[in-house]
This record gives C-alpha cells, structure tokens and sequence, in this order.
C-alpha cells in the first residue's frame, strides 16, 4: 500500500493476513492499494471491512478503474454484508496492462477508517 499521513496497526478485530491499518479523521491519511487483473474485462472489487463503534459511517473510498475514480462512502460500523467480513464497493472495469487501485481517505470521516484488504473477482 502507499500510504500519506499517520496509520495506526491493528490485530484486535477480525481481519484478513497479520493485521490491518486504521487512521482517525485528524491524520489526514490516505491509503492506497494498487493492483493489476489478469485479464482485461469487468470485476467486482469487495473491500475487507472490520466494523466497530470507533470507525466511520461515512468512509471515503475510491476506486480508480479504466472509466476512472469513482468515489463512494462505506459504512465501516456495520457488519459487511458478505461473510466474513466484505463489503461489495460495485462492478468496475479494468484493462490487464493498466494498474486500478482502491484509495480510502480519512479526512471528514466521522470516525476511524479502517485499511485491511480487497478482493476482485470476475464479474458473472
């Protein structure tokens, strides 16, 4: 990930590899996970979520894709949707020779925002 501001590191909630990374909304912090598909074509992009009464319900998160970033707010307080712990952000399409990324930003978050991991899948 290429990381701005200050980020803390968490292991206290569930969460996908060794740990996670969390940033109140005075840090400033911006997280940004790049990644390139094997194929060109349209994916899912799902975002590993731990909630908690401390995070945000208004995250902002972006997803920088081949028709170019769109921006969406994620409630990071609730539990995600899809077991164990994702949260679909939507369908997006990437090009294979094109690096797409996911950006969360914690200014004027209304709690902290939480970076643990994405998963793309094929769209069906």
């Amino acid at each position: 990930a290429k990381l701005t501001g200050k980020w803390g590191i968490g292991s206290g909630l569930e969460h996908v590899g060794m740990r996670y990374l969390w940033a109140s909304p005075k840090a400033r912090a911006s997280a940004r996970l790049e990644f390139t598909v094997p194929a060109s074509g349209d994916y899912e992009v799902r975002l590993a979520c731990q909630s908690h009464e401390n995070r945000a319900n208004n995250a902002t998160v972006t997803v920088h894709s081949a028709a170019g970033p769109k921006t969406l707010t994620v409630n990071q307080r609730a539990t995600p949707p899809i077991p164990p712990l994702l949260i679909s952000l939507g369908v997006f399409r990437f090009e294979a020779d094109k690096p797409g990324a996911v950006e969360f930003q914690s200014e004027g978050a209304n709690g902290n925002v939480g970076v643990d991991a994405i998963q793309l899948l094929p769209a069906r």
